[in-house]
């Protein structure tokens, strides 16, 4: 009996070789394809939540004071005291958009017996100079549009309010009812 001892001959390494390249290209698509799906999802997840979460606190901010005003496509909320006392601190709080970025400033200040906010300056001479980090709310704000409606017997704002991240781009609009004593600026 003769034994054949040959191995493999060169065009079998050859063909081996060929199925376990396109065996792995394969596999790398799969996973390229996989990897950009679920970066897609993330980033229309993050910006869901991040434009949700941006509205609600709009809202809570709007809802909470008892004074608005839309200047120059800023949104300038005003707290002040029901009360007006030596002790009483007025809040304002002016949010705006500027080069993709979102930012929000609260100037508190002591009330004067009158009862009114009196600005020093008019808003957009001040706001230029707290574009600073930790004013920040959000980035990749594609709009930010505020507007007042006062037609009906329950005065509302309403924001338009868009972000954008990688690809994925979500609008929001919501309209909150001013549900305090509105001093409507």
């Amino acid at each position: 009996m003769r034994e054949d001892n040959r191995g493999i001959t060169f065009v079998e390494l050859i063909i081996a070789m060929a199925i376990s390249v396109i065996i792995m290209g394969a596999a790398t698509v799969f996973i390229g394809t996989s990897v950009k799906g679920y970066q897609n999802a993330s980033d229309n997840i993050d910006v869901q939540t991040d434009t949700q979460m941006l509205m609600e606190q709009i809202a809570t901010w709007t809802m909470e004071g008892n004074g608005v005003k839309i200047e120059s496509g800023m949104l300038v909320i005003y707290n002040i005291p029901r009360k007006v006392d030596s002790s009483a601190k007025a809040d304002k709080r002016v949010i705006w958009l500027n080069h993709g970025n979102l930012y929000t400033v609260c100037y508190k200040r002591d009330l004067p017996l009158s009862g009114k906010w009196s600005d020093d300056t008019t808003t957009l001479t001040f706001i230029s100079s707290e574009e600073k980090p930790e004013n920040l709310l959000c980035e990749n704000v594609q709009t930010f549009t505020p507007s007042l409606d006062t037609t009906s017997d329950n005065p509302a704002v309403s924001v338009d309010l868009s972000l954008k991240k990688g690809k994925e781009e979500y609008n929001l609009t919501d309209k909150f009812v001013l549900r305090n004593e509105w001093l409507l600026q």
